[in-house]
Formats: structure tokens, C-alpha cells, sequence
């Protein structure tokens, strides 16, 4: 993109100003859909990062085009912050929205955008989205954001013109998401930069086009070198905010009080306990923690308020078969009488048909991906009876949009942080209806995380990862660490998988088969490996799932 003019100046932003400045946004990322997608490491159809900020920034310009009368600029900032945290998806998304929704709430602050409040905007932005993290790591959009409000900071009462300021912001993201490999070893090992950053270029460049009268927003401005291989979307192992190591104790209570700082006792607790998650408000805070000495944590919590409800477990506990829980009768009529509600996100009509056999409210059946709105699910924890509610992400991508709609809704809501859905389903066994939200959140969230699941995908890309080399077409094994294997078709490529796992550990293993394998291809596999390994248990399930061949269990 050519330099920016001096010829033109702006000094203020009104509410159909920023209107537009979205619209162009959304033109722009519509025509770099595809190049951010193909940041992503693993060849898979799901979970894409420029899609998913695509659909975000939709979101937002969809309700903005629905103002009627007078545009007030507190009106489009309300709609901004709003929009974007429903319409947001996957990792990237909820990020996306998070920067969204911290420079409306400056922007609200007066009845037109100056230079200054610009800059403290993208300031708060950046804030706001890093707060979103559990654990922030170098080297993704965190950082972009984070290098753009470092970068314009000492423009404050200096700049003159927004289109010189645009014109730093984005070159100030275009340089920091050339130097992520830097910060972030896997991008370095595949040769490319973060996904997510690259988004927030063509975020920018939107915007400096629109200040500059640049209507040319059809063209990809993604550089062709930043993506000589695809990266694993750097943003979905870091956005996980329970690590589920399992020693100690689980301890689990709530504080209630008046003007309680959530954030403070957070951070605190972070400091005396692992897998810690704080979630509340001023009145009342929900505690969750990993702790060798829950007494201290007690005591200390019992400083800032009224301490509630005290759970302690001790973290030992073995799973529960996973096939036997198939097998029991069906839990469906008994969901109205159960005091927790559960509903997990699902792929696939036979994946849908074993959740609710297993017990769940509601199901949140995705078509094609695994990429329900903020919305969508919020929609669905509407609907529920009571107060208590278990979300089952089933991805890593929809943790965020699960916790999103935790902090959203009025009921009463935990986020399991299953990232597959056989952990979804593993999880389950520990389900009862008898018992109330933190004693089932308690059962549960012990049982999924030992599980091994493999998907079995047609490749959509060429990709060198760890050795694997991988044209598209190619059918490959993969974990949510690392592409396993690769062969011509779905039998030999699981063939070669289990020859490269250590089955010691495991008993049961369970494939869910998807709607484009064909069934007796699938009965072939399944009684090929039995012939390979009689002391292990294997079960068929219909799965139904649409962008995979198999899902494989193995516990």
C-alpha cells in the first residue's frame, strides 16, 4: 500500500464515519479470507481463524446497518461492543471482540472521536483483550495489539491527522506480525507468522484505506511469504483457562460480599494454586483451584468475604468405563428433574443422538464446523429451566465462546474445557442428576483429560509439520498436538496410526464414524485391528460428524 497522503486531513471521527470504516473492514477481510485461513497449521476444515474474524466483524456491521434516525456515536459504540461479543467465534473472535468492545467504551466517553481518544482507545483495546487470556503468550494477536498501542502512545498530543495515525497503526502491525516467529517457536519451526495477527493487518489496512479514499478493498493483502507453511493457530493452546493437572486437592467454594474485586482475589489465588478459575461479580465469586493447602487458600479467600459452599476433593479418583455408560438406559426423561443442566457443542446427528442418550438438556448442533456463536449457544442456555448449567466446548476453538456466554448470562454457568467431543462424552460418565453444579463440575472435569482422540481428515492443503509431509487429498491422522500420519486412503493411514501409538496404556477404543466413510470401509478397519490387537476392546459408533472420515477414542 502506497504511503499515506498529507493532502487530506482528519481530525475527528463521528458515528457514521466509524459505520463506514466497518463496512470496509468487513470488504477488505471478506477478500482475505481464505489467505489468514491458510496461517493455520493443521489442513483441516475447521476452526479457522480468518473466518471466524470475519464473521465477527459481520456481526457488527449487520446490526450498525439496522440504525435508523439520527447516528449517535454512544448508539454505534453500544452496537460494536455488543455485536461483536455475540456474533464472535472461536479464539480469535472472542479476542477480536474483547479489543472491540475496550475502545467503544472509550469512544462513549464524548459525542466524536479525537485523536486522543483514539489512542487511548486502542490503549484500553489491547488491555481488554489480553485480559481475556488466562495465560497470554508472545507471539500472537496479543502481542500485535499490544505493539500497535505501544507504538501510537507517544502520539498523544502530537498527531494532526487521523490519516497519518492509521498509517502508523498499520505499519506498526504489519512489523510486529513479521517478527511473531520471533516470539513464538512453532511459528518459527513452520516459517510463518501468526494467523490471527494477519487478520489485525487487514483490519488496519481497511481502516487506512477508508481515511485515505482507497476504495479498493477487493484485493488480498496478505504477503504471499508469510505463509510458506501453515502454523497451528497459535491462540487456541494458550486460551485454555484450566490446565487439569491432576494432584492435590480440588477445591471449590464461593465467596459473597459487597464491591468484591474479582480480578484482585484472581490474581492472588493464581499465585497460591494451579488451574485456578475466578469467575463473579461484586456480590458473589465463584473459586476453583488445583491446591496442595486448601486451608490457606480458605483462609486467605475468608479475608475478602463470606466464604460459601466449601468443596475439597481429592483428585485420585479413577475413571469410570466409558463403554458400560453407554450402555445404561437412557437418561433423557429424566432431564427435567435434574438440578444441573448440561449442553454440549456437537458435529454430527449420531454425535448429537449420544449426548442426549447420555443425559444432556440441550445439544448445540453445528451443520458444518465446530463454530456456534456467542449467540447461538447463549440462545440455547436461555432455554434451560433452571439456574445451574455445564457447557462442553468440545473444541478449543468454542472455549472462548463458552466463556464468553458465562459471563454473559444471568444463570449460573461453568465452562468444562473438553476439546474434543469424546472428552465431551468421557466427561459425561461423571454426570449426575441428583447432585448440584459444583459437585458435577467436580466429577467431570477429573475424567476427560487422560483421554487420546485422533481425527482421521482428508488434507485441504500441502503442509510440512514435524516431519509429516502432507499434499492436499492426502488422508491424515491428527492429534490437537501434531499430525500423526499420512497415507492414500482411511485404511491405511489408521493402520499406520496404531503401529506409532503405545496401546499399553489403553483398553477401550471407540471410532465414530463419519458421514463420508463409507460403513463396511469402516467395519473392515475395525476388524483388521481387532485381528492386530485381540486384547483390546474396539466399539463402533455412528457419528455422523460431516468433515471427517473417523474420530477415534482411544481410553
Amino acid at each position: 500500500m502506497e504511503s499515506a497522503s498529507q493532502d487530506k486531513i482528519i481530525t475527528h471521527i463521528d458515528g457514521s464515519f466509524l459505520i463506514n470504516m466497518f463496512s470496509s473492514v468487513l470488504s477488505l477481510m471478506e477478500s482475505n479470507v481464505n489467505e489468514v485461513n491458510e496461517l493455520n497449521v493443521f489442513p483441516v476444515p475447521d476452526g479457522d481463524t480468518g473466518t471466524n474474524m470475519y464473521l465477527t466483524i459481520q456481526s457488527v456491521t449487520q446490526d450498525l446497518e439496522k440504525i435508523e434516525g439520527d447516528i449517535d456515536l454512544n448508539k454505534v459504540t453500544d452496537i460494536i461492543a455488543k455485536s461483536a461479543l455475540m456474533g464472535a467465534r472461536g479464539n480469535s473472535g472472542v479476542i477480536l471482540s474483547q479489543f472491540l468492545g475496550g475502545i467503544s467504551k472509550v469512544f462513549s466517553r464524548d459525542t466524536v472521536i479525537d485523536l486522543n481518544l483514539f489512542i487511548d482507545a486502542l490503549e484500553v483495546g489491547a488491555q481488554e483483550a489480553r485480559k481475556a487470556v488466562a495465560n497470554p503468550v508472545e507471539g500472537t494477536m496479543l502481542t500485535v495489539l499490544t505493539d500497535v498501542a505501544m507504538s501510537i502512545s507517544n502520539q498523544k498530543d502530537t498527531s494532526t491527522n487521523f490519516v497519518d495515525l492509521f498509517d502508523l497503526i498499520y505499519k506498526s502491525a504489519f512489523k510486529s506480525v513479521e517478527e511473531t516467529p520471533t516470539k513464538l517457536q512453532i511459528l518459527a519451526d513452520a516459517g510463518v507468522v501468526d494467523s490471527g495477527g494477519a487478520g489485525l493487518v487487514v483490519i488496519f489496512d481497511a481502516w487506512l484505506r477508508f481515511v485515505k479514499d482507497n476504495k479498493v478493498f477487493n484485493e488480498i493483502v496478505i504477503p504471499l511469504e508469510w505463509g510458506k507453511k501453515r502454523n497451528q493457530d497459535a491462540i487456541d493452546d494458550f486460551f485454555v483457562s484450566v490446565d487439569h493437572e491432576e494432584y492435590g486437592f480440588c477445591t471449590q467454594f464461593v465467596v459473597i460480599g459487597d464491591n468484591l474485586d474479582v480480578d484482585t482475589l484472581r490474581d492472588n489465588l493464581s499465585q497460591m494454586a494451579d488451574s485456578c478459575v475466578v469467575v463473579g461479580d461484586l456480590d458473589r465469586v465463584q473459586v476453583h483451584v488445583h491446591t496442595s493447602d486448601s486451608d490457606s487458600v480458605i483462609t486467605y479467600s475468608k479475608t475478602i468475604g463470606e466464604v460459601i459452599q466449601i468443596r475439597i476433593q481429592d483428585m485420585d479418583k479413577q475413571k469410570d468405563e466409558f463403554r458400560e455408560t453407554l450402555k445404561k438406559p437412557s437418561k433423557v426423561d429424566m432431564v427435567n428433574e435434574s438440578k444441573v443442566s448440561v449442553i454440549p457443542v456437537v458435529l454430527g446427528d449420531g454425535m448429537s443422538d449420544v449426548f442426549r442418550d447420555l443425559g444432556v438438556f440441550d445439544v448445540c448442533l453445528m451443520k458444518k464446523t465446530m463454530n456456534p456463536s456467542v449467540a447461538e449457544l447463549n440462545d440455547i442456555v436461555e432455554l434451560v429451566p433452571g439456574s445451574d448449567v455445564i457447557l462442553l466446548p468440545n473444541n478449543k476453538n468454542v472455549i472462548p465462546v463458552a466463556e464468553a456466554v458465562a459471563k454473559l448470562s444471568k444463570k449460573n454457568i461453568k465452562v468444562l474445557p473438553t476439546i474434543t467431543m469424546p472428552q465431551g462424552i468421557t466427561a459425561m460418565v461423571g454426570f449426575d442428576r441428583e447432585k448440584d453444579l459444583l459437585a458435577n463440575f467436580e466429577e467431570m472435569e477429573q475424567l476427560f483429560d487422560e483421554l487420546l482422540t485422533v481425527e482421521i481428515h482428508t488434507a485441504s492443503r500441502n503442509v510440512e509439520f514435524n516431519g509429516v509431509n502432507v499434499k492436499e487429498g492426502d488422508i491424515i491422522a491428527v492429534t490437537k498436538e501434531e499430525i500423526l500420519t499420512n497415507g492414500e486412503d482411511v485404511y491405511s493411514t489408521v493402520i499406520n496410526m496404531f503401529s506409532q501409538i503405545d496401546l499399553d496404556d489403553y483398553d477401550i477404543i471407540t471410532f465414530y464414524r463419519g458421514s463420508i466413510l463409507d460403513e463396511e470401509e469402516c467395519e473392515g478397519i475395525v476388524a483388521k485391528l481387532h485381528g492386530m490387537f485381540p486384547d483390546l476392546e474396539f466399539e463402533t459408533v455412528e457419528g455422523g460428524q460431516p468433515n471427517n472420515h473417523l474420530i477415534i477414542s482411544l481410553e
